[in-house]
C-alpha cells in the first residue's frame, strides 16, 4: 500500500501565509498539515509516499526528505501548478500507480483513528465521507442502502436551495484498488486530461465514473473522528481549536469573551434563555436573511419605534444599544462622576472606572439582600451622582422586591441618575409585576437598562436598551450612539418579534421550572451552598476545601462543563464561590451527576 498526496497548489485562500511556505507546510498547532499525515500514514503500515509538488516545492523536498521515518518518499513535480488543478498534478503522478493506493489531498489535518477506518474497511474501494457542517463546502455525495456512493455533486452544481439534509461531505481521503485505478480511473484520468482543460478537480472523474453506474465506491463515514480541511484562515482557526487538548482548550477558554460556537463543550457560563425563539421568528429571520445582509439598518428614531411596543415604553423615552454593555459604556463616560455600586456586581459597571469614581455600597445583608436604608444612607455619604441597582443581582441571583426599589428611589431623588439594571427580571416570577417600567413618570432620575439577550435568548444579536422619562438623559445618552448601531437582523428581529409574546412569555416559564430543578440539585450537593435563585442562574457558595478555580478547571477537563468562577467579584472571597447559568432538565441532571463526581474525584486527591 503507497499514499499519494497531492501538494502542488498556490494555496491562495491562505495568503499571505502560503507566499513564503507551501499549504502542505502551515502549522496547526506548532505541527506541519504534512508532518501529520505522514506520521499517521507511517504508523499505519504504508510502504511508500508519492508527493506531487508544485508551489515552493523545494521548501517541501528539504523539510521532509527523501525518507520518512523509514518510509521512502517519491516526489513528482508539477512546473504548471499555477495554470492547472488537481487533475494535472495527478496525471503527472500516473506511472506510480502500480499498487493499491490511498489518495489524498495535502491540507487535511486528522486523528489517528481516520487512518485506521481508512485502513481497515471492508471494501476494495473507499472514500472517506462525514455529515455535512454549514462551513464545509466542495464535493457531497449520496449514499445508498448498501453504503455505496450513488451520486456525487461537485460544488459547481450545488445552488442555493441544494438540500445538504441527506448527503455527505467527501473528506477528499481515498483509497483505491490497484485493479480499479488500471481499469477504471487512469484511462478516464488520461482521457479527460488529453482532451479537456487540465484546470479541473479529480472528482470530475468520479463523479462520471458513479454516474455511468461504476459500483465500486464504498462511504466510510468519520463521524467521531477529527479531521479538517485547512483551505482558508477560518478552517485554520477551526482546525487548531478541534486538535487542541483538554488543557489547552482550557487555557484558550479561559481567556475569551464568546465564540463558544467553535468548541464542543457544554456552557453553564453565559446567560440566556435557551426557550426563546421559537423555531418560527428563527424561520422568519432566515427567509429574510439575504435581503438583510444587503441592506443597510435604520438609526435611532426608527429603531425605538420598532422596540416601544414590545418594551411597552413611549419611544421617546428609549435609547437602544449594541447590547446593554455600548450602553454602560456611554453611561460611564457622559453621565458618571462618582458612581455607587452594592458588590457583588456584574464587572462591566467597574471595568475602565478609576477607583476614586467607584463607591462601593454597604448595603448588603448574609443572604445577599440589600437593606434599602444602609443604601441610601451609603449613597449620600460617598457622594455620589449616580447609583446601581441590578435586580435581581448579577452574580447572586437575588431579587429586591420593587417596594424596596421605590424605597430607595425616594431616598435619592436628588441623584443625576439611579440606574436599575433589570435584565434578569422576567425570570422572577410569571405572574407578579415586578419591573419598575411602568413607574418611569414617577421617578424622573429613574433610568432602566436591560438587556435583550439575557431574556430573549439572542445574544448573537447584541441588543439592548435603555428608558426614562428624563428625555434630557435619553437625548444625551443618543446623541453619542453611531448611527448604525445595530445591524440589519437584528432590527428585522425587533420588526417581528411582538408577534411571539406569548411564546416569550411561555419560554420564561419554561426557564424558571428549569431554575427550581437545577436548584433543588444543587441543593443535594453537600459541597455546594447554593442561595434561592430568582434569575436564570444560580449562585452557590463552596464549603471549606474547595477552590472555585480549581473546580472550574477540573470540571471542564473531566466532563466538559464550564461555569462562572466568582473569584473576580469584589466582595467575594477569592475561591469561594461559583454562579451557575440554568440550561434545560437533562442538561441540568447530567451537570449534577458530573459535578458530584468530580468533587468526588478532588476529595479523593485525583488528578
Amino acid at each position: 500500500m503507497q499514499a499519494v498526496i497531492l501538494a502542488a497548489g498556490l494555496g491562495n485562500r491562505l495568503k499571505p501565509l502560503t507566499l513564503q511556505t507551501p499549504k502542505c507546510l502551515i502549522e496547526v498547532n506548532g505541527t506541519p498539515i504534512l508532518f501529520n499525515s505522514l506520521d499517521l500514514l507511517q504508523s499505519s503500515g504504508v510502504e511508500r509516499v508519492v508527493i506531487v509538488t508544485g508551489h515552493l516545492g523545494s521548501l517541501v523536498k528539504s523539510r521532509v526528505g527523501d525518507s520518512w521515518k523509514g518510509m521512502p518518499i517519491v516526489y513528482v513535480d508539477n512546473p504548471d501548478y499555477a495554470k492547472t488543478n488537481n487533475i494535472y498534478s495527478l496525471w503527472l503522478a500516473r506511472d506510480y500507480f502500480d499498487r493499491d493506493s490511498v489518495l489524498m489531498e495535502c491540507d487535511l489535518y486528522f486523528d489517528k483513528a481516520l487512518v485506521e477506518r481508512l485502513m481497515s474497511a471492508d471494501a476494495e474501494n473507499v472514500a472517506l465521507v462525514d455529515q455535512f457542517r454549514p462551513y464545509m463546502d466542495g464535493t457531497v455525495v449520496s449514499v445508498d442502502k448498501r453504503g455505496m456512493i450513488d451520486r456525487m455533486i461537485l460544488a459547481k452544481d450545488q445552488d442555493e436551495t441544494f438540500n445538504y439534509s441527506d448527503k455527505f461531505k467527501t473528506v477528499n481521503i481515498y483509497r483505491f484498488s490497484k485493479k480499479f485505478l488500471s481499469e477504471a480511473f487512469l484511462p478516464s484520468l488520461e482521457l479527460y486530461v488529453r482532451t479537456l482543460k487540465r484546470d479541473q478537480y479529480y472528482e470530475l472523474i468520479l463523479t462520471v465514473l458513479v454516474y455511468m453506474g461504476h459500483d465500486a465506491l464504498r462511504a466510510v463515514s468519520m463521524s467521531g473522528v477529527r479531521w479538517m480541511e485547512v483551505d482558508d484562515f477560518s478552517d485554520l482557526q477551526r482546525a487548531e481549536i478541534l486538535f487542541l487538548d483538554k488543557k489547552q482548550l482550557y487555557a484558550r477558554v479561559n481567556h475569551i469573551h464568546g465564540g463558544y460556537w467553535r468548541y464542543s463543550f457544554q456552557d453553564h457560563a453565559y446567560l440566556y434563555n435557551l426557550h426563546f425563539p421559537p423555531h418560527e421568528l428563527f424561520n422568519e429571520l432566515s427567509l429574510n436573511q439575504k435581503t438583510l445582509l444587503g441592506q443597510y439598518p435604520s438609526a435611532q428614531k426608527d429603531l425605538v419605534e420598532l422596540l416601544s411596543p414590545w418594551a411597552e415604553i413611549p419611544a421617546d423615552r428609549l435609547a437602544i444599544g449594541n447590547g446593554a454593555s455600548e450602553l454602560i459604556a456611554l453611561i460611564k463616560k457622559y453621565v458618571v462622576r462618582k458612581i455607587g455600586i452594592p458588590y457583588p456586581t456584574f464587572n462591566e459597571y467597574e471595568t475602565g472606572l478609576e477607583p476614586d469614581r467607584i463607591h462601593p455600597i454597604d448595603c448588603m445583608k448574609k443572604d445577599h439582600s440589600i437593606d434599602p436604608d444602609r443604601y441610601v444612607r451609603s449613597v449620600i455619604k460617598g457622594g455620589c451622582n449616580v447609583a446601581l441597582l441590578i435586580n435581581p443581582n448579577n452574580p447572586t441571583s437575588v431579587f429586591t422586591p420593587p417596594d424596596r426599589v421605590r424605597s430607595i428611589l425616594e431616598g435619592l431623588k436628588d441623584l443625576d441618575m439611579f440606574l436599575l439594571d433589570e435584565s434578569f427580571i422576567d425570570f422572577v416570577s410569571p405572574d407578579a409585576e415586578n419591573s419598575l417600567a411602568g413607574e418611569l413618570g414617577r421617578y424622573p432620575n429613574l433610568v432602566i437598562l436591560k438587556s435583550l439577550s439575557k431574556n430573549l435568548g439572542t445574544p448573537g444579536l447584541r441588543l439592548g436598551y435603555i428608558a426614562s422619562a428624563n428625555t434630557k438623559i435619553i437625548t444625551e445618552i443618543r446623541r453619542h450612539i453611531p448611527i448604525w448601531n445595530i445591524n440589519s437582523m437584528a432590527e428585522y428581529f425587533l420588526e417581528i418579534l411582538t408577534k411571539y409574546r406569548a411564546e416569550f412569555r411561555e419560554s420564561c416559564r419554561q426557564v424558571m421550572k428549569d431554575r427550581d430543578h437545577f436548584y433543588q440539585c444543587l441543593l443535594s450537593i453537600p459541597e455546594l451552598e447554593p442561595v434561592k435563585p430568582s434569575a436564570n442562574f444560580v449562585f452557590a457558595g463552596l464549603k471549606e476545601g474547595l477552590l472555585s478555580w480549581d473546580l472550574k478547571k477540573r470540571l471542564f477537563m473531566d466532563a466538559g462543563i464550564l461555569i462562572k468562577d466568582c473569584s473576580n467579584k469584589t466582595g467575594l472571597g477569592s475561591g469561594s464561590s461559583v454562579r451557575l447559568a440554568v440550561r434545560t432538565k437533562p442538561e441540568s441532571d447530567r451537570f449534577t451527576k458530573a459535578l458530584m463526581e468530580t468533587i468526588g474525584g478532588m476529595r479523593n486527591g485525583k488528578k
